[in-house]
C-alpha cells in the first residue's frame, strides 16, 4: 500500500515497470497492482493516469495491512501462480533478484521466498526473521544481523520467516493458507503467514541477490506498531519451534 510519497513511488513504478519487461524477456508475464490508501498530491495522480496497461492501481483503500494485500491478489486482473508483496520503499533495481527468487520459489519443498535486503548505508535490514529466546519480547519476532556490515553469503538458506515487505508465495499456497490472517491490522501477519505454510510442511527461503535497499517504515513510520497484533502473535506461536538458519 502507499499514500502519497512521489519519492518513493515514482521511482518504484519506474522499477517495476524495467522488472516487467525484463521479465517478459524471459518469456514470464507479471502484473503490477498498486493499493493506494489516500493520495492527493498531483504528481502520484498523474503517475497513475499515465501507468502502462500492466499496472492497476486500486484507489481510495483504507490501511490495513492484511486487509488491503488480501483484496489486492483478489483484484489482480490476471491469476498468475506466484505472487510478489513487496512494500513501495524497497528498491529492486530490476529484475535479477526476482528471478533468483523464482529459481528458490521453484524448489518443490519452498512455499515462501524473502530477500536479503539492506539500509541505504550498507548495513544488513533483513536476512531472515527469527523469534526472541529469551527476555521480556521472549518468542515475538526480530531480525538477526540487523545493523551488522553487509556481506555477500549463500544464495539462498533456510529461515524461519521473512518479512512481508519482500515476500514470494505460491499462488496455491497463499489460496490454502487463506491470505494473510486480517485479525492482525499492522504487524506480524507476514511472520505468522510463513509460520502457518511450515506447519503444513512448506519450506522458508532467503535469497541473496545482492545489495537490495529497503528504507523500512519509510510510509508508515518507526514505532508505530501494535500491542495487540504481538498479543495475539504470541498466543499463536510462542512455543513454536523456529530453529531452522545453519
Amino acid at each position: 500500500m502507499t499514500r502519497d510519497r512521489p519519492d518513493l513511488l515514482l521511482p518504484l513504478m519506474a522499477d517495476l515497470d524495467t522488472v516487467v519487461r525484463q521479465l517478459g524477456s524471459q518469456g514470464l508475464g507479471a502484473e503490477v497492482v498498486i493499493g493506494d490508501t489516500g493520495s492527493r498530491d498531483p504528481d502520484v495522480l498523474a503517475a497513475y493516469a499515465e501507468a502502462p496497461p500492466e499496472v492497476t492501481v486500486v484507489p481510495d483503500m483504507v490501511y490495513h495491512f492484511s486487509a488491503n494485500n488480501n483484496a489486492l491478489v483478489r483484484s489482480a486482473p490476471v491469476g498468475f501462480d506466484t505472487l510478489l508483496l513487496l512494500n513501495n520503499d524497497v528498491h529492486l533495481g530490476g529484475a535479477v533478484a526476482v528471478t533468483a527468487m523464482l529459481a528458490a520459489l521453484a524448489e518443490p519443498e519452498t512455499g515462501i521466498v524473502g530477500l536479503r535486503m539492506t539500509f541505504p548505508d550498507g548495513s544488513v535490514q533483513h536476512e531472515g526473521i527469527e523469534l526472541v529466546p529469551n527476555g521480556f519480547r521472549r518468542g515475538l519476532p526480530w531480525h538477526p544481523g540487523r545493523g551488522e556490515v553487509y556481506r555477500p553469503g549463500p544464495p539462498r538458506y533456510r529461515a524461519a520467516a521473512v518479512t512481508g515487505a519482500c515476500l514470494m508465495i505460491r499462488r496455491s499456497l497463499w489460496d490454502c493458507l487463506g491470505g494473510l490472517d486480517e485479525q492482525y491490522e499492522r504487524e506480524c501477519q507476514d511472520v505468522d503467514l510463513c509460520f502457518a505454510a511450515r506447519r503444513s510442511g512448506w519450506g522458508i527461503t532467503v535469497v541473496d541477490a545482492g545489495p537490495i535497499v529497503h528504507l523500512e517504515n519509510a510510509t508508515r513510520g518507526m514505532g508505530d506498531g501494535s500491542i495487540t497484533d504481538r498479543r495475539l502473535f504470541l498466543r499463536r506461536w510462542r512455543t513454536f519451534t523456529t530453529a531452522v538458519r545453519p
